[in-house]
């Protein structure tokens, strides 16, 4: 076996030789071809004012994809991008226990901040809209306790207990927040690794043509 592979090795030198450098070429060629593209992001950490679409990580993925959802987003911020541009290149991660991550990729830097600025401008202003009535009504409701409290000058054990669980409620809840400022990152070409890669490839190419005909033969034997 070992003399038949160093025979074959002899015999195509110069082939097993030349597939690792044309892989590598090809690839490198490949590389200087693409365009830099830029992603922008900014990460939230989701409230918990018990309104799924605007504090659940998969609602939130789900539904601010949609071009329902990006036609408000054009509409409030008179952005000049289509509906098309926006939604390519859009992608919405989950990431920790309650964080959400907005991103947009393009060969536009501009492009890609401006419609991740708008996404979350927007989803962070309906998300405060809904907190705060959310926090209003739980306020208001103790103030209405407090009332009957001072009017009949006690409170029943029901109404002291859903008052104090109102109150730990009123301290608990939290309020959707972006945890950084948009910013952007740049995936830059890299002809020089991808050309490493390229050549490592049409090596083991290289190793497989040379070897898989031996195992071949042993197997017809």
């Amino acid at each position: 076996m070992g003399l038949s592979i160093i025979h074959r090795l002899k015999r195509f030198f110069i082939l097993l030789l030349i597939i690792p450098l044309i892989t590598a070429g090809v690839a490198f060629f490949m590389e200087m071809g693409k365009e830099t593209t830029y992603t922008a992001s900014v990460p939230f950490e989701l409230g918990n004012f018990e309104n799924e679409k605007l504090t659940g990580k998969s609602k939130v993925k789900d539904y601010f994809q949609k071009d329902e959802y990006l036609q408000k987003v054009k509409k409030a911020s008179n952005l000049d991008y289509s509906i098309e541009e926006m939604k390519n290149g859009l992608n919405i991660e989950e990431g920790g226990e309650y964080i959400v991550v907005f991103k947009h990729t393009s060969a536009d830097k501009k492009e890609s901040e401006e419609i991740v600025q708008a996404i979350s401008d927007y989803f962070l202003e309906i998300s405060k809209e809904k907190y705060n009535e959310k926090l209003t009504l739980l306020k208001d409701y103790v103030e209405k306790v407090e009332k009957t409290e001072e009017a009949r000058g006690y409170l029943i054990e029901e109404e002291f207990e859903f008052k104090k669980d109102t109150e730990m409620t009123i301290t608990n809840i939290r309020e959707t927040k972006p945890l950084e400022k948009v910013a952007s990152e740049a995936s830059y070409k890299n002809p020089l690794k991808r050309a490493v890669f390229g050549f490592l490839v049409g090596a083991m190419l290289s190793l497989f043509l040379l070897i898989v005909p031996e195992l071949f033969k042993e197997y017809r034997d």
